[in-house]
């Protein structure tokens, strides 16, 4: 069969323009979708992280609502504790508000009884006294390596007031820095007593 005159085939030229323009689209189209991936593995570290903060941040709420004899202070406490010795805190009655602000809170823990609670803020992170199965104690931190506290700060009132419902208000800010990013939190939780407090009561 014989062509028809006007019909022609494809130009090596043409063949070459099109492979060009084929390559470049699907080069575009494999760097969005990296790109693409890559902000998708970062959103997920910051949800991590994030989540590691809410779930310190819920369990501390918690415990410091249903617990007794808040005593905050000013003072970074570094030491560490064995059974029977307890920190300097509301071992006792010994309770101490903070009306304008304290970086360590300790109470009596609300199952375990003469147990004393301590959070505090310490070299960026938010740390918890820890008592093992030994009776041995020593802080360690709740907050993920890549979340840096920046401030810690509670607000206690009526710890020292009969019959009175004590509440703290609990401040937190900080940044999560994940490679090269960093984004920045702050937020606040306002927690009163459960069960009221006995404290100076008659």
């Amino acid at each position: 069969m014989r062509p028809t005159q006007g019909e022609r085939g494809v130009t090596i030229v043409e063949l070459l323009v099109s492979v060009a323009i084929f390559s470049l689209v699907a080069m575009v189209s494999v760097t969005a979708l990296i790109n693409t991936m890559e902000i998708n593995k970062g959103n997920q570290a910051f949800k991590t992280s994030f989540d590691n903060l809410t779930f310190a941040l819920d369990s501390m709420s918690r415990n410091i609502r249903l617990g007794s004899s808040y005593y905050c202070s000013q003072a970074v406490d570094t030491q560490s504790y064995t059974a029977p010795s307890q920190p300097a805190t509301s071992v006792g009655g010994v309770t101490q508000d903070c009306p304008s602000g304290g970086i360590h809170l300790s109470f009596l823990d609300f199952q375990v009884t003469n147990q004393v609670d301590v959070y505090q803020l310490h070299n960026g992170a938010i740390e918890e006294l820890y008592r093992g199965p030994t009776g041995n104690a020593s802080y360690i931190p709740i907050t993920a390596p890549q979340i840096n506290v920046t401030n810690l700060t509670f607000y206690v009132n009526g710890s020292t007031q009969c019959g009175f419902g004590p509440s703290v208000r609990m401040v937190v800010a900080g940044t999560v820095t994940v490679g090269d990013q960093t984004r920045s939190f702050n937020l606040e939780n306002f927690l009163s007593q459960r069960p009221w407090n006995n404290v100076g009561c008659p």
